[in-house]
């Protein structure tokens, strides 16, 4: 099994063999389905992308009208909170974040 997988060459031989497959679009085959893990990522990819462009919809969407009324009202208590909860919101860990979405 190590010689099949190539676990029996020396680390930096195998990262460099894997490196050059990939630039080549052979990312190996799926030690799971036994599919090309190319293959595996596509199945996936237009999940991805309407998550991305949804993610990324609603980002602007609360963004930009909360961006433009804490500068409208600058340095009053509607700017503050903005601010608190910005700051709040860009320093918590994705993964904490996420579980509190999940609980909310």
């Amino acid at each position: 099994m190590r010689e099949t997988l190539g676990l029996n060459r020396p680390l930096l031989e195998q990262y460099l063999n894997w490196i050059g497959n990939a630039l080549r679009g052979d990312f190996g085959t799926s030690i799971a389905t036994g599919q090309p893990v190319f293959q595996e990522i596509m199945k996936s990819f237009p999940g991805t992308l309407k998550l991305t462009v949804l993610a990324m919809v609603l980002t602007l969407l609360i963004s930009l009208p909360l961006g433009i009324l804490a500068a409208v009202k600058e340095n009053r208590f509607t700017d503050y909170v903005i601010r608190c909860c910005t700051f709040v919101a860009g320093s918590l860990p994705v993964f904490f974040a996420a579980l509190m979405l999940i609980y909310i």
